[in-house]
């Protein structure tokens, strides 16, 4: 969600009971990333199915860069600083992140769980999901589910390795 310009997370147990009590249950893009940074790993990737996942930066950045596409990395890029994790988000800083009504889930959330069941599974069908076979589905899987009016964006850290987040039943 966006408020005053800044992208915020909304978690999915935020009830709206007042503005104030709204804002409160938000995370802003810094705090965020401060509870990751927290997270002691050497491997790890965030999964963002949330709209506008790089509207905080955009609008710092739009008048300077004008490249949303830019702007949207850019901003994905700042999350993952100090965290050293990889991000794969829903969708751009100028898409929503659409809802498919038939799992309850976002189009990407149903690709994801349907990647990691074993259809990610594309390089050498080694009934491993790894994060890269993973994120080439997303790449496919949602743009078509939603007929290209949602594509996922990810950014990884420099020297990231690849390594299996599932093994395929």
């Amino acid at each position: 969600m966006v408020t005053d310009g800044n992208y915020n997370f909304v978690p999915n147990n935020a009830v709206y009971t007042s503005g104030k009590a709204w804002k409160a249950a938000m995370l802003n893009n810094g705090h965020l990333r401060e509870l990751l940074a927290t997270i002691k790993t050497d491997k790890s990737v965030i999964f963002l199915d949330t709209c506008y996942a790089g509207k905080a930066d955009l609008q710092a950045h739009a008048g300077e860069r004008g490249d949303e596409d830019n702007a949207t990395q850019t901003a994905i890029t700042r999350l993952m600083e100090g965290t050293g994790r990889a991000v794969i988000a829903a969708t751009s800083s100028v898409n929503a992140a659409l809802e498919d009504s038939k799992s309850g889930h976002g189009f990407f959330t149903s690709a994801l769980l349907e990647g990691l069941k074993g259809n990610a599974d594309t390089l050498g069908k080694d009934k491993q999901i790894y994060v890269n076979e993973l994120n080439s589905f997303l790449s496919q899987t949602v743009p078509s589910l939603t007929k290209n009016r949602q594509v996922p964006v990810a950014e990884f850290q420099p020297g990231f390795n690849d390594f299996p987040l599932s093994t395929a039943k």
